[in-house]
C-alpha cells in the first residue's frame, strides 16, 4: 500500500479546510487511488502553530511517507527547511518562485513542486480590473500577513497607467494586517 501525508496550515475544523480535504479526497479517488484499498494517507493539522507545525513535520518525517501534501506558506517552508528527499507537493502557496521554494513553475528544480496560489503578475491585473470597473479609483490597499502570505515581491507603488488619451495615478499601498482572537495572534 503507498503511503501519502497531508500538513495543513488550518484547523482542522475549518470549513475550508473540509472541502479541500473533501475535493483532494475526491481528485484522488477519480485518479484510481482510494482510502485503505490501495493508499495509506495520513491527515495533520496545525492551524497557525508553528510549534505544532514543527511537532507534526518531524512526527511525518519518521513515519516516512512517500509524498507530502502541503498548504500554506509556513507549513511549506517549514518542510522544505526539515527534508529534502521525501517529495513536497504544495497547494495556497503565492509566489513559490520569489519566494525561494522552487527554481521555477515548470523545472522546480528540487523535492518541492505544486501549484501555485497568487502569482505577483496577477495582482497587477487585479489592479487593472478594479480600474476598469471603477474608472475614478485613486487609492488601493492590499490587506496580507507578512507571516503566512508574504508579498516581498510585489510592488505598490505609485504607478502610472495608460487609459486610452488619458493617465491616470493610483496610489498603492501594502497593509500588513494580523489577527487577534483571545489575545492570540492569527498568522
Amino acid at each position: 500500500m503507498r503511503r501519502a501525508s497531508v500538513l495543513l496550515g488550518v484547523a482542522e475544523n475549518d470549513p475550508e479546510a473540509k472541502s479541500r480535504i473533501r475535493a483532494f479526497q475526491l481528485g484522488m479517488r477519480d485518479a484510481g487511488w482510494v482510502e485503505g484499498r490501495n493508499i495509506q494517507i495520513e491527515y495533520r493539522y496545525a492551524g497557525p502553530d508553528r510549534d505544532l507545525i514543527k511537532k507534526h513535520i518531524a512526527e511525518l518525517i519518521r513515519s516516512t511517507p512517500e509524498v507530502i501534501l502541503a498548504n500554506s506558506t509556513p507549513v511549506v517552508a517549514a518542510l522544505r527547511a526539515a527534508t529534502k528527499s521525501i517529495p513536497i507537493v504544495f497547494v495556497v502557496v503565492n509566489n513559490p518562485v520569489g519566494q525561494g521554494f522552487v527554481s521555477s513553475l515548470t523545472h522546480p528544480g528540487s523535492n518541492v513542486t505544486g501549484f501555485s496560489f497568487i502569482e505577483p503578475e496577477i495582482v497587477g491585473k487585479w489592479t487593472d480590473l478594479l480600474s476598469d470597473v471603477k474608472p475614478d479609483l485613486s487609492r488601493l490597499v492590499l490587506m496580507f500577513n507578512p507571516d503566512t502570505a508574504p508579498i516581498t515581491t510585489v510592488t505598490f507603488a505609485l504607478s502610472e497607467r495608460s487609459r486610452g488619451n488619458r493617465k491616470s495615478w493610483l496610489m498603492r499601498h501594502m497593509c500588513e494586517a494580523k489577527l487577534r482572537l483571545n489575545g492570540r495572534s492569527l498568522e
